[in-house]
C-alpha cells in the first residue's frame, strides 16, 4: 500500500448524532435513522423531550466568571482606543486635550462646541466598537478577549453569527446592563450560561 493510500472506513461503524464521533454499531442504538452512542443516549433523549434538535453540537458553555474576564480584556482594549480618539478629537475640535478628560468650566469654551465634541466622540467610538465586534466575530467567532479565554459566540446549532445578529447582540447588552447588570449575572445560573442578550439574540457562548 502506498503512503498516500487511505484505508476504507469500517462499515460496521457510524457517526454519533450527538458528538460527531465514530463508534462501532454494536455500541450504538438507531433512532429514526440517527445513530447514537450508548454513552450519549441520555443527552439525546433529553434534547428530544426539550424540543431541541437532537443532533445539535454537544457544547460546553462559558460561565459567568470566564465571560467576565473576557469582557474585561475587550473593555481595556476598547478603552485605550477610546482614550486616544478622545485626545485627538479634543485637540482637533477644541484645541486642548484636557477637555477629553474633564468638561470645560464656564467661559472656557462655547458650550455648543463642547457638546458637538461629545457627540462626535460618541459616534466614532460606537463605530469603532461595532467594527471590532463584527470583524472579529464574523471571522473568528470571538473577540480577542474571548479568544484569550478559549471561548466562541455561536448559534445554538453551531452556526456562525451574521452581521445583523452581532450588531443586535451588542445593542441588547445595553438592556442587560440597564437592569442593575442582572442581564449579565443571569449567565451564572442559566443551564446554558445565557445572559439576557443571548436570550434576545438566540446565541451561546461556548468553550472551544
Amino acid at each position: 500500500m502506498s503512503d498516500s493510500a487511505v484505508p476504507p472506513l469500517n462499515p460496521d461503524t457510524e457517526v454519533c448524532a450527538v458528538n460527531g464521533r465514530r463508534y462501532p454499531r454494536s455500541e450504538m442504538l438507531n433512532y429514526e435513522g440517527k445513530w447514537i452512542a450508548a454513552e450519549n443516549k441520555d443527552v439525546f433523549f433529553q434534547r428530544l423531550r426539550e424540543g431541541v434538535p437532537a443532533d445539535r453540537p454537544n457544547f460546553q458553555y462559558g460561565g459567568f466568571w470566564i465571560r467576565s474576564v473576557a469582557w474585561f480584556i475587550d473593555f481595556v482594549l476598547l478603552f485605550v482606543v477610546s482614550t486616544v480618539v478622545g485626545l485627538l478629537l479634543a485637540e482637533l475640535m477644541l484645541r486642548d486635550v484636557v477637555f477629553a478628560i474633564r468638561p470645560p468650566a464656564p467661559g472656557e469654551i462655547a458650550a455648543s462646541s463642547y457638546w458637538m465634541f461629545v457627540a462626535v466622540r460618541f459616534l466614532i467610538n460606537t463605530a469603532i466598537s461595532l467594527t471590532y465586534f463584527v470583524a472579529l466575530i464574523r471571522r473568528y467567532d470571538a473577540t480577542w478577549g474571548k479568544m484569550a479565554l478559549g471561548l466562541k459566540v455561536l448559534r445554538p446549532n453551531g452556526d456562525k453569527l451574521g452581521v445583523g445578529r452581532i450588531i443586535g447582540r451588542e445593542f441588547a447588552k445595553a438592556l442587560s446592563a440597564m437592569i442593575i447588570f442582572l442581564g449579565f449575572i443571569m449567565a451564572g445560573w442559566d443551564k446554558e450560561k445565557r445572559a439576557l442578550h443571548d436570550y434576545i439574540c438566540d446565541t451561546r457562548v461556548v468553550k472551544k
